[in-house]
């Protein structure tokens, strides 16, 4: 425990933290990589390259309507990455991975996964395919909350969804040049969820698909009050202080590393930590 704690805060403590962006009532603050130094994990390719090549296929398993588990089959030398949050499609249905895991390659592994109909959304899979390849922070988080009606937000605003992350991530682009590993959400003066990797390449690969979660959840929330700059950026630094101080416990271990969750002062996550080392780092508010 004592050691997973703290690569926690090894983890969090070199990270700077950028100038937010905003959309709307949304404030996405980007988290910086101090210096570019090699990543120590084994290569890993996430979940959506791997697809696209074809290299990983996807059976799922169980009775209808149950959290079942997904059968993956990597068919490639590198580890998959399937971030916590993820929706994959499987079969006719889409599923939202609860834990984050790394499928090692050339074999077979199994991942357990909630089908998106059955879940906390009242949407079926097939009207949220176009507007959702990640979960919002309210479906993410292990935490029960408020009912959100998300069931408002179907393929008729796909393109409202689109523009806004389409607007969000130039914007990104120009300020950070590739350099942010992460970033906080914050929304009227609160954070909703924080990502952060292990390594900017791959945040720059998720970062679309993760900032479309966060529009997905701020869709209809009122414009409120902006606060200054430094106020959010103090928001998601205190996010992370928090974070390198939580207590952890085991979580859930699919393939290769382990599962960490996190529970800490108004916050609660994860961490998937490969030999001592987090990959990916998800916070939610409490």
């Amino acid at each position: 425990m004592h050691a997973n704690t703290q690569s926690l805060r090894s983890f969090v403590q070199p990270l700077l933290i950028g100038r937010p962006v905003r959309r709307g009532p949304l404030a996405v603050v980007p988290i910086l990589a101090r210096h570019d130094a090699p990543p120590r994990h084994a290569r890993y390719v996430g979940f959506a390259t791997a697809s696209a090549a074809g290299v990983v296929r996807i059976a799922e398993t169980g009775k209808e309507g149950e959290t079942r588990r997904l059968r993956i089959e990597v068919g490639c030398d590198r580890p998959v990455l399937f971030v916590e949050g993820e929706v994959i499609a499987a079969g006719a249905q889409h599923w939202l991975g609860p834990a984050g895991a790394l499928a090692p390659p050339r074999r077979e592994t199994w991942l357990p996964a909630a089908c998106i109909r059955w879940g906390r959304s009242p949407w079926r899979g097939e009207e949220i395919a176009p507007a959702l390849s990640f979960g919002p922070p309210a479906l993410r988080s292990p935490l029960p909350g408020p009912s959100v009606p998300f069931e408002a937000v179907c393929t008729a605003r796909a393109g409202e969804i689109a523009n806004a992350v389409g607007a969000l991530s130039a914007i990104f682009d120009r300020k950070v040049h590739g350099l942010a590993t992460g970033a906080v959400a914050v929304v009227d003066g609160r954070p909703i969820a924080a990502d952060v990797f292990d390594r900017p390449a791959t945040f720059q690969r998720l970062a679309p698909r993760l900032l479309g979660g966060y529009v997905l959840e701020t869709l209809d929330a009122p414009e409120g009050l902006f606060d200054e700059d430094r106020e959010v950026q103090a928001i998601a630094a205190r996010l992370l202080g928090d974070a390198s101080l939580a207590r952890t416990r085991a979580g859930t271990s699919q393939g290769m590393g382990v599962e960490r969750r996190i529970e800490g002062r108004d916050l609660v996550g994860s961490a998937l930590v490969l030999d001592h080392g987090i990959v990916h780092l998800a916070l939610f508010a409490a």
